[in-house]
C-alpha cells in the first residue's frame, strides 16, 4: 500500500533590517532582507538503486539529475572507442557523455546530480534605498537570487523550420564542425535531436541575478500650496522598471527563467518600463 513515509529536513534563515534618519531637512530610508533557504531528503522509503550516484535520499527536494558532459565526439574513431552508446545513433560533433559508474555503456544509470535546484534557489535578497529634501524624493528597489539554475534547453544547434522558413540564429555559427572543434554548441542538427537534448552538465546556466527592480525620483508639492485649491497633495513623478540586469544569462530574462526552466517561453528578453505621472490627492 502506499504509505507517507516521505521525511524532509527544511532549514535556513531570513533577515530583515531598515534604518530611517532624518538629518536637516534630508530624510534617508534604507533597508535591506536576506534569505537562505535549504532542504534535504532525509526519508522516502527510496527503492534499492544499481548505482550510487541514483541514490537521491540525503539530497535536497527537486535536486537535477542529469549526464555528466566530457567534451564532443572528435571523428568516427572517437565513437568507435568510447562505451557503447544506449541514447541513439552518435556522430562526430555529437556530445559526449562521462560513463559515471564504469560499466561501458552509457545510458539512464550514468545520471548524477548536477548543479543546484532549478526550481528553488538557496538565496533571495534585496534592499531598497531612499532619500527626500524638500518634497524631492528619490528611491530605488534592487533585487536579486543566489544559487539558481536552469537547465536552458531551448536547442540553437537544431534548425527547425516554421510556415516552410529555416530559422537562422547567431547562435548557429558557434557550432561543431571539423574546422571549429571547441565550438560553444554541438553539430547543427536539422529538427530535434533527442540525443544532445538530454538534461546534462552541458545545459546548466547560472540564472543568478541582481536588479535594479524600479527606480523613481518625484516631486510633492508643498501641503500650503496645494491647500489652497482644496487638494491633500499633488505629487510629480518619473519612475522605472528593471532598467539594470546583472546576471550571466544572456538575451533572456533570469527571472522568468527560473519558472519556465528554459523551455521556449524563456526567452523572453529582459522588458523594462518607464512611466511618468502625476499623482492628486483630494
Amino acid at each position: 500500500p502506499y504509505e507517507n513515509g516521505g521525511i524532509v529536513d527544511s532549514w535556513g534563515v531570513e533577515i530583515g533590517a531598515n534604518y530611517r534618519k532624518k538629518i536637516a531637512d534630508i530624510t534617508l530610508n534604507i533597508g535591506a532582507n536576506f534569505a537562505l533557504a535549504k532542504n534535504e531528503i532525509i526519508e522516502q522509503m527510496e527503492e534499492p538503486r544499481m548505482y550510487d550516484n541514483l541514490i537521491t535520499t540525503g539530497k535536497p527536494l527537486k535536486q537535477t539529475y542529469g549526464m555528466e558532459v566530457i567534451g564532443y565526439f572528435k571523428d568516427q574513431a572517437d565513437i568507435e572507442n568510447s562505451p557503447k552508446q544506449s541514447f541513439g545513433d552518435v556522430k562526430p560533433g555529437d556530445i559526449k557523455y562521462k560513463d559515471v559508474n564504469g560499466d561501458n555503456i552509457i545510458d539512464a544509470n550514468d545520471k548524477v546530480a548536477i548543479g543546484h535546484s532549478t526550481t528553488a534557489p538557496e538565496i533571495y535578497y534585496s534592499f531598497n534605498l531612499g532619500a527626500e529634501w524638500k518634497g524631492v524624493a528619490l528611491s530605488m528597489q534592487w533585487a536579486g537570487l543566489g544559487k539558481a539554475q536552469t537547465t536552458n534547453k531551448v536547442m540553437p544547434f537544431t534548425f527547425n523550420a516554421q510556415n516552410s522558413y529555416g530559422q537562422a540564429l547567431v547562435e548557429h555559427l558557434d557550432r561543431w564542425t571539423p574546422e571549429n572543434p571547441d565550438a560553444r554548441y554541438p553539430r547543427l542538427s536539422a529538427g530535434s535531436n533527442s540525443y544532445n537534448e538530454r538534461t546534462s552538465t552541458f545545459w546548466l546556466q547560472n540564472s543568478s541575478y541582481l536588479r535594479l527592480k524600479n527606480i523613481e525620483l518625484s516631486y510633492t508639492l508643498p501641503k500650503n500650496w496645494t491647500s489652497r485649491v482644496h487638494l491633500s497633495g499633488v505629487k510629480f513623478f518619473v519612475n522605472g522598471y528593471n532598467l539594470i540586469t546583472i546576471t550571466g544569462i544572456k538575451d533572456r530574462d533570469p527571472e522568468l527563467l527560473g519558472f519556465t526552466n528554459g523551455t521556449s517561453s524563456g526567452y523572453v528578453p529582459n522588458s523594462k518600463a518607464y512611466n511618468f505621472g502625476v499623482n492628486i490627492q483630494f
